[in-house]
């Protein structure tokens, strides 16, 4: 908590940095995100990778909790909610393979 006031407090009290400081470290590190095209002139030509990276995670995770869940069904014969996660498992790992390259 204590950080997280120094922070808020060292963002308003202090002056923002100038533009040619922001276009030298935009150049030099090349962050992603839409809050530094401004700063760019241009020079990424590769898309921002978070967000299709948030969406592989996402998908990942329930491939592999709707196979181990739907496993677990089947074997204590709860055969509907077991399958339901079994199509739910194969439906996300198919939407996984189709997404990351």
């Amino acid at each position: 908590m204590l950080t997280t006031i120094v922070w808020i407090a060292a963002t308003y009290f202090t002056p923002p940095d100038d533009e040619d400081t922001l276009r030298a470290f935009v150049k030099k590190v090349n962050p992603g995100g839409p809050g530094w095209a401004k700063y760019s002139d241009g020079v990424s030509t590769e898309p921002w990778p978070v967000p299709n990276g948030i969406l592989c995670m996402v998908l990942g995770c329930l491939g592999v909790y709707g196979f181990l869940l739907g496993v677990g069904q089947l074997i204590y014969g709860h055969i509907e909610s077991g399958s339901l996660f079994i199509v739910l498992a194969i439906v996300s790992s198919i939407g996984l393979s189709k997404i990351w390259k």
